[in-house]
């Protein structure tokens, strides 16, 4: 494996990682840890299935437009154990090595992170969107690119995962 970036929920490495990704995308893998069964923007009467394959949509055609060559989604639930996300991780990470480890900032992904960095030697950041100690500065071009992928973008449910894309990139490292 490569390059690993790990988001939360469906939409948010687009807004904080896409650009980096668009530098060198072969370079890179995605990996969804929720099933994100969030009602859709305007679509709230929608099925919770139809909204999950609604946003595999959306990544398949966000994949190919960034020439992703492996996304997947754990569709891991707030209900199952911590220790189910722990073992579907560590796997991940025996089976694919990858070079760095990009996750998305939030309460458990910071716990098990911080777990990793003691057993494993390996690059790891979080991203969030505020600040760090490693910054991708985007060009005019890959900014264009970055946020082309809005309208790709379907099955949100919020507005604040399509608007502010921002142009420069912040990585914590871990």
């Amino acid at each position: 494996m490569r390059n690993l970036i790990l988001s939360w929920d469906t939409y948010s490495w687009i807004k904080y990682c896409s650009g980096t990704i668009i530098r060198k995308s072969i370079e890179f893998e995605v990996m969804i840890i929720s099933g994100d069964k969030k009602p859709m923007i305007n679509y709230n009467i929608i099925c919770k299935d139809a909204t999950v394959e609604q946003r595999r949509w959306d990544l398949f055609k966000i994949g190919k437009e960034l020439g992703i060559k492996k996304m997947q989604n754990l569709m891991y639930s707030d209900s199952d154990p911590i220790e189910k996300l722990l073992a579907q991780l560590q796997l991940q990470m025996i089976i694919g090595a990858p070079r760095a480890i990009y996750y998305q900032s939030n309460e458990v992904l910071n716990l098990v992170f911080k777990k990793f960095k003691e057993t494993i030697d390996m690059n790891i950041y979080s991203y969030s969107g505020i600040g760090g100690n490693d910054t991708v500065y985007l060009t005019d071009k890959e900014y264009k690119e970055k946020t082309d992928l809005i309208q790709l973008m379907v099955g949100v449910s919020t507005l604040d995962d399509i608007i502010m894309f921002p142009k420069v990139e912040h990585f914590i490292k871990i």
